[in-house]
């Protein structure tokens, strides 16, 4: 009877050891399987983070094209500005240098009448003298 009571217990000990493995080993496979997620959710954060990287750096490159387009087209307009204010400037001297040269002419001119009226009241009056 003892005997019997005894295998009894060892069976129920048993069946508790046995159900306590179960459960470490229903936790571990748990445990590994949240891992297994935590795994797969870094490593995709990693590939998005990679992706939004490379699609930044390619935009940045974009920018950075079109910005050097920017400043290319803004300098060939400046520099056709500059050359047209500098035509523009050289026109209005030519023009100024002709101006000045037409109304030296017309001094020149309206002195020479002058001279020669004074020269011919000054041989009237030599005249009237003698």
């Amino acid at each position: 009877d003892r005997v019997r009571q005894q295998m009894g217990e060892d069976a129920r000990k048993r069946a508790e050891e046995q159900e306590e493995e179960a459960k470490l080993q229903a936790r571990c496979r748990q445990k590994e399987e949240e891992f297994k997620q935590q795994k797969a959710k870094l490593e995709e954060a990693e590939r998005q983070r990679r992706k939004k990287q490379k699609e930044d750096d390619r935009q940045q490159k974009k920018n950075q094209r079109q910005d050097e387009r920017g400043r290319v087209k803004q300098q060939a307009e400046d520099e056709q500005r500059q050359r047209q204010n500098s035509e523009e400037e050289q026109r209005r001297q030519r023009q100024k240098q002709q101006q000045q040269g037409e109304e030296q002419k017309r001094q020149a001119h309206w002195e020479e009448q002058q001279r020669k009226r004074m020269q011919q009241e000054e041989a009237k009056r030599m005249a009237e003298e003698y």
